[in-house]
């Protein structure tokens, strides 16, 4: 019988990260510019200057490893910064993994004996914030769920998109495959509008707008009924239970178990641009993820996969570069507020949880100036759609969740910047900020 390698057991281990985020929060952007900066980081001790300090000049090397299934595009997408002009990447949709093997000395003398060079693999789980607002309803019958989801509707802007299909289950359709379909694309059509004309985060089920493999599947073919749609109930109870049983629960199962760490994106400046709307709803849609995350005995994590592996979690609010220095403690409290009652939950149940903010690819750069006779923060960058830089008052980021009547007073207008072009060649390493300590906290405590 062939004896384990024990130095090879002790001298790679591997740390699966999930990455998630909230719509358009720039999950893309943060993954290629985290792999390119792990590449980058040992040939230039600027790119990840934290990482490097923790390793303490122990770094030696890092590059990418094929991984099985659908391999993150990281070679296409880094392209896209390398154009004339660049360009930001286009979102990826589904699953996907990237993975990156980190080759380091150890620090103690008693295991480099035993292993004189380690590697710890890093495999990234890309995977659509939708499906990580599925988790909640593993918890909810099909009857309290369209109770959340029509009271929703009663707020605007829902209950003008909801119409159309409001009107739809009025009528009393009779259970046949048909209307089910036609409802089911009624209420898409709906979420979508909420997402793109509106900027709305909590919408479920998750797969209706990004159906990944189950694209036309009838498993889809369900949506929140009215206590008035009675005909059809008995039809839509039994699609939501096998919507699931077969899609939520079977990717839990399938992926969260695998898990260690979770990453989740949240663009908090778009929600403030668009409105108190928008901001409400990524609020909630965050503090439904969160109470999902919880660990203690009665989590539904632990119930499905017999105990979550999952021990920190970080929430960034992303594109933090879009507004001056003096503003990043500002969006940081903001992005803390927003998750404060779930995350005190999950820390009393023994799990890390943490908020930051993060510019994982930086472009623009800060200044000081004078804005209506006082001294402001400025920042100055090109501005999607234009090829000259200028240099902007960006604005004020609230420290709280602000009232509704200041959007009437003061509504916030938080510019889009151009990426900056990049050397795709590693070395070089992309421009940032906060991602160094994001992924010190992400993986600091695993360089032994």
């Amino acid at each position: 019988m062939r004896r384990p390698d024990l130095g090879k057991i002790l001298s790679e281990r591997t740390v699966r990260l999930a990455v998630t985020g909230l719509s358009q929060a720039g999950k893309t952007v943060f993954i290629t510019s985290l792999a390119h900066n792990l590449l980058s980081a040992p040939a230039n001790p600027v790119v990840l200057p934290i990482f490097r300090a923790r390793l303490g000049g122990r770094l030696l090397g890092a590059r990418i490893e094929p991984v099985e299934g659908r391999a993150f595009p990281y070679e296409k997408l880094l392209q896209s910064f390398a154009a004339d002009p660049p360009r930001w990447p286009e979102s990826t949709t589904g699953t996907s993994a990237l993975r990156i093997a980190i080759r380091y000395r150890p620090r103690s003398l008693l295991w480099g004996a035993v292993a004189p060079l380690s590697t710890l693999r890093l495999e990234i789980i890309d995977y659509p914030g939708e499906w990580l607002l599925d988790l909640p309803l593993l918890e909810q019958s099909f009857e309290e769920w369209s109770q959340a989801m029509l009271s929703l509707c009663r707020e605007e802007p829902r209950a003008t998109e909801a119409r159309p299909w409001l009107d739809f289950l009025a009528g009393r359709p009779e259970a046949t495959e048909a209307n089910a379909r036609a409802a089911a694309e009624l209420y898409t059509a709906y979420l979508r509008r909420c997402r793109t004309e509106h900027g709305l985060s909590l919408l479920q089920p998750g797969r209706f707008l990004s159906p990944g493999e189950h694209w036309g599947s009838a498993l889809l073919h369900f949506c929140p009924l009215p206590n008035s749609a009675a005909p059809l109930h008995a039809l839509m109870r039994e699609r939501y239970e096998r919507y699931r049983k077969e899609i939520v629960e079977r990717f839990y199962a399938d992926h969260f178990r695998r898990f260690d760490r979770q990453v989740v994106l949240v663009d908090v400046l778009r929600a403030l641009n668009i409105g108190p709307a928008a901001f409400e709803d990524a609020r909630r849609a965050l503090a439904s993820v969160l109470r999902s995350f919880r660990f203690g005995r009665s989590n539904i994590l632990t119930r499905l996969l017999g105990g979550a592996r999952i021990d920190r979690v970080l929430f960034l609010a992303t594109k933090a570069d879009h507004v001056a220095p003096g503003q990043y403690a500002n969006l940081r409290q903001l992005l803390a507020k927003m998750t404060i009652e779930a995350g005190l939950d999950m820390r009393f149940e023994g799990a890390q949880a943490e908020v930051g903010i993060v510019a994982a690819v930086r472009c623009t750069e800060p200044g000081i100036g004078s804005y209506q006779g006082k001294s402001v923060g400025l920042v100055k960058g090109i501005l999607e759609g234009e090829t000259t830089p200028k240099v902007l008052y960006a604005g004020e980021v609230p420290p709280a969740p602000p009232p509704r009547e200041l959007w009437a007073t003061q509504r916030p207008d938080f510019p889009n910047f151009q990426p900056p072009r990049l050397d795709p060649t590693p070395g070089e390493g992309v421009p940032q900020f906060g991602l160094d300590e994001a992924l010190d906290y992400l993986l600091g405590d695993k360089f032994a």
